[in-house]
């Protein structure tokens, strides 16, 4: 923890804007005394850890069915109507901002805690797995839906049941995925046309305004990809400590990166790279980085050490937990904006928590 702050003190006196960079540090100071208040609480007050995920459950479940009635009738419970102008994305109870189906992607695990505290019933377990999953596909946001569905294809592997069980909820997850794809033409654009010619598999055309339009057959020719670029760019100009925390939106404006290979490189800019990898890389820098994926690294391992000796399904939720989190083939929100960040420190606090299983049990 000490070598955190000392690099974030670090950080900021060699940042390229030291304004963004204290507001950034400040952010992930905040997350940071998150994680160690929610593992010292749990600690302390093993009786309340069933209470956090049983309202961790309440709300996915809540924000899933706001999130159906949303899709079936345009608008919803909570008065967020469908905007056809973003691919007719669900938002669910966050008005303008389309991050439910990251939300539920994130909660899904802590949720499934829950009910594994509280059931013995697996049938229980995979239906509310395959309805969340299931909610996260109608939000159209595919990179949720993708870790989301090879985070369960995961479970089934190591989760402790028959294989006649497992076979019918994979037949069960195939149908519904073929009935929703056939359901909407818009589902196979976004998830199969769309990501084949990313993959390289066709040509798409893609109009910027009434002037400028041009094909692309590369995810790297994306928007996104002009995002990643940028950031390897930028790290390769401040390999050791980065350009500062919170700094990719201004750094990305030097002119040197227009030169980026990429069909996108005028839109290269944003928030962030869209990636908390190339992020930290880009503005924290290779020795920052370094050090975070031994720490992540070793999670893992702890993790799957446990696994193989008792094979718990608290041990099998948070892997998935951690698959979700830290998959790094991902588009993810920042790991230091307010929103996007605290849902990977509470879930490193849950990880955390799953290798020490005492406080885990009732």
């Amino acid at each position: 923890m000490i070598f955190i702050f000392l690099f974030l003190l670090i950080n900021n006196l060699f940042s390229l804007h030291s304004d963004l960079s204290l507001r950034g540090s400040a952010g992930l100071i905040k997350h940071i005394l998150l994680f160690l208040a929610l593992v010292t609480f749990f600690e302390r007050n093993s009786i309340h850890r069933n209470v956090f995920y049983k309202i961790i459950l309440y709300t996915v479940l809540a924000v899933s069915i706001d999130t159906l009635v949303q899709y079936i009738f345009g608008t919803s419970i909570t008065g967020s109507i469908v905007q056809d102008s973003h691919g007719y994305r669900l938002s669910g109870p966050f008005g303008t901002e389309y991050v439910v189906g990251a939300y539920l992607s994130k909660l899904l695990y802590i949720g499934f805690i829950a009910i594994c505290l509280n059931t013995q019933k697996k049938i229980y377990i995979f239906l509310y797995l395959i309805w969340i999953v299931g909610i996260i596909f109608l939000t159209n946001e595919r990179s949720a839906f993708y870790i989301s569905i090879l985070s369960l294809f995961g479970l089934l592997v190591l989760f402790r049941a028959s294989i006649r069980f497992k076979f019918i909820i994979i037949c069960v997850v195939i149908s519904l995925g073929f009935i929703l794809l056939m359901s909407n033409p818009g589902f196979k654009k976004k998830y199969i046309d769309h990501t084949m010619h990313e993959f390289g598999f066709g040509e798409k055309l893609h109009q910027v305004n009434d002037k400028k339009k041009f094909k692309y057959s590369s995810f790297l020719d994306s928007r996104y990809g002009a995002h990643f670029l940028t950031s390897y760019e930028i790290f390769k100009d401040h390999y050791i400590i980065g350009s500062g925390i919170k700094t990719f939106r201004k750094v990305c404006e030097n002119k040197k990166y227009k030169n980026i290979k990429s069909k996108y490189s005028f839109a290269r800019c944003n928030t962030h790279p869209h990636n908390f990898y190339l992020e930290i890389l880009s503005e924290f820098g290779g020795v920052f980085f370094i050090s975070f994926i031994i720490f992540i690294g070793t999670m893992l391992i702890r993790l799957f050490q446990k696994y193989i000796k008792d094979k718990n399904p608290i041990t099998v939720a948070s892997i998935c937990l951690y698959f979700v989190l830290f998959w790094p083939i991902q588009t993810t929100g920042s790991l230091f904006s307010t929103f996007n960040g605290v849902f990977y420190f509470i879930g490193l606090a849950i990880i955390f928590l799953s290798n020490n299983m005492k406080l885990l049990k009732k």
